[in-house]
């Protein structure tokens, strides 16, 4: 138990200071902020341009595989460019990805267990009744020590009395110290009494991240429980900025970004550029193949006429796409991409040919459908599944 709650305190330490950390928070405040000012103006045109789409675009009832619901875009809202934030260096990359490793490590091997709350809730019960019973048993003495008492030395064949009036020169500092140890104990029974009810009267077995997941854009953090949870909320009683930064570390999306921030980094603009061949219809072609993503730099690359993107699960195709103007093919090797609304306004106008390869009918993006202008479709799979 002690061990754990170390490593949780250890891990909590290195995830506040982490850079990422910080990285992280500023971008979703820069992010609330050129929201806030550009929302009105990019619910207008996403209104108008579906608008314009269920008119011009929409799929006929016999298509197979669409309907008005299964499809989805990346992003609903506009497009936001982020102001130039602190760049995060490879070293604190690293060793904000073996954070997430440990808190995702560290959360599967608590939160199955409630042991840390329950050897707590006992010690503190035990703690309690000790204080009960150090009180009651001081309090019998305060009354007894007095600076004057009777003694009956036997001493009567010498002095020719039995009864003396006897003074304890200590008695009066005595019992000062005793009412101070007093003073003391009740202080430390009020802490064990404010403890028990702070543990019986809250859930302290749930931990919810809802005020978190509402000031920052990780809406994915996920609620815990058990000893996790108790943790949680024993650090909420220092400081709770300890666990908001923490929750960053939770959170999907907050990976994801900071997986696209190291891809970004290995694969650079001069990196890909090497890695551009012809095919051999002599156009420009880029193949990627078992990423973690599709690297920014990539949309910067005006000439290419050819992606060829395989076995890139969480691949996301993003606005500045339209930046490819000579793009015309692309090819998705089980790789079911996501597309942002004006990412897919570009494919949809300018695609030429489509390749998809698939194992099940899923992995085939709802948007495939939806290019109008598209004028080879190749589906390599099975149709059936």
């Amino acid at each position: 138990t002690c061990s754990k709650i170390e490593h949780f305190v250890s891990i909590l330490g290195k995830c506040f200071e982490s850079p990422w950390t910080t990285k992280a928070l500023s971008e979703t405040a820069c992010e609330d902020s050129e929201e806030n000012k550009h929302r009105l103006t990019g619910a207008q045109s996403l209104r108008k341009h579906l608008s314009n789409s269920s008119e011009e675009g929409s799929p006929s009832p016999s298509t197979p595989m669409i309907s008005k619901s299964g499809l989805r875009f990346a992003a609903d809202k506009p497009v936001v460019e982020v102001p130039g934030m602190t760049i995060l260096d490879k070293k604190d990359g690293e060793q904000a990805k073996a954070l997430f490793e440990k808190v995702r490590k560290f959360r599967t091997h608590v939160e199955d267990s409630d042991l840390i709350y329950k050897l707590y809730a006992v010690q503190t019960v035990i703690k309690t009744v000790k204080f009960i019973f150090i009180l009651c048993y001081t309090l019998t003495f305060v009354t007894a020590i007095s600076f004057k008492h009777v003694c009956k030395p036997s001493v009567e064949h010498l002095t020719g009395y039995k009864e003396f009036e006897c003074t304890h020169n200590m008695a009066f500092m005595l019992k000062k110290l005793l009412v101070s140890y007093i003073a003391l104990i009740c202080v430390y029974g009020i802490v064990c009494l404010y403890t028990l009810f702070w543990l019986f009267r809250r859930p302290l077995k749930e931990y919810s991240f809802e005020k978190v997941r509402e000031e920052s854009s990780f809406s994915d953090i996920p609620d815990v429980k058990n000893d996790f949870a108790f943790l949680l909320h024993m650090v909420d009683q220092y400081d709770q900025l300890y666990s908001k930064r923490f929750g960053v570390f939770l959170s999907e999306v907050s990976e994801n970004k900071l997986r696209q921030i190291s891809l970004n980094h290995e694969w650079t603009f001069e990196k890909l550029k090497q890695h551009i061949s012809r095919n051999a219809q002599e156009k420009q072609e880029l193949y990627l193949f078992m990423l973690s993503g599709i690297p920014d730099a990539v949309f910067e690359l005006t000439d290419l006429e050819v992606l060829r993107l395989e076995l890139i699960p969480e691949a996301k195709i993003p606005a500045k796409i339209s930046q490819m103007t000579a793009l015309q093919e692309l090819h998705l090797c089980h790789c079911p991409a996501k597309v942002e609304q004006t990412a897919f306004s570009f494919l949809r106008d300018n695609l030429k040919c489509l390749h998809v390869k698939f194992t099940d009918v899923a992995e085939i993006p709802p948007w495939v459908y939806l290019l109008k202008n598209l004028r080879e479709l190749y589906l390599v799979g099975n149709l059936n599944s």
